[in-house]
């Protein structure tokens, strides 16, 4: 915008970095970029909200109504080096089963959490001579939050599940 190094996008994108450790999804969202030659900044909020082909019944159920919060940042600190942060929260507000619910089994959603992630990568290369190179990379990462299970056993009837209880826990 301006020469300000800020841009933004706004509809379905593509979040997806290269060894795809971190993220590999279309969301339909808000993506704010900072760029400098050696410097990327991009922080985005979004969600799922349509199907991507007729050929599908709707959104997966374990996607549907998850608000996911994106940012990442890459510094080239040299020619062959690169140091990255990573950060997602993620804000499941699908619809809650209950004891006693039937579902059909292509609605059943097995989980429901609120988790945030956040990690560094280091990565890069070394020129040892002779047209030999070593290239490396180091991903560390922390995941915390809670996660609710949904219970769930068979009916007599096909593809339907009736919800015995969830259980929840921390995950960290």
């Amino acid at each position: 915008m301006f020469d300000s190094g800020f841009s933004f996008q706004i509809g379905r994108q593509n979040y997806q970095d290269r060894r795809e450790w971190w993220w590999d999804a279309n969301l339909d969202s808000l993506r704010v970029y900072y760029l400098r030659p050696h410097f990327v900044f991009q922080v985005a909020a979004g969600q799922r909200a349509a199907v991507i082909s007729t050929d599908l019944d709707g959104i997966e159920s374990d996607k549907e109504d998850v608000l996911r919060i994106l940012a990442s940042t890459r510094w080239q600190w040299d020619t062959d080096h690169v140091l990255s942060l990573f950060f997602m929260h993620q804000l499941d507000h699908s619809d809650s089963h209950f004891v006693g619910q039937l579902v059909d089994e292509t609605h059943l959603d097995v989980t429901d959490a609120q988790l945030t992630w956040g990690g560094i990568r280091a990565s890069g290369q070394f020129d040892l001579g002779k047209s030999v190179e070593m290239e490396y990379w180091l991903d560390t990462a922390l995941v915390g939050g809670q996660e609710s299970l949904v219970r769930f056993d068979d009916t007599d009837k096909d593809n339907i599940k009736r919800i015995l209880g969830t259980d929840d826990r921390d995950v960290s």
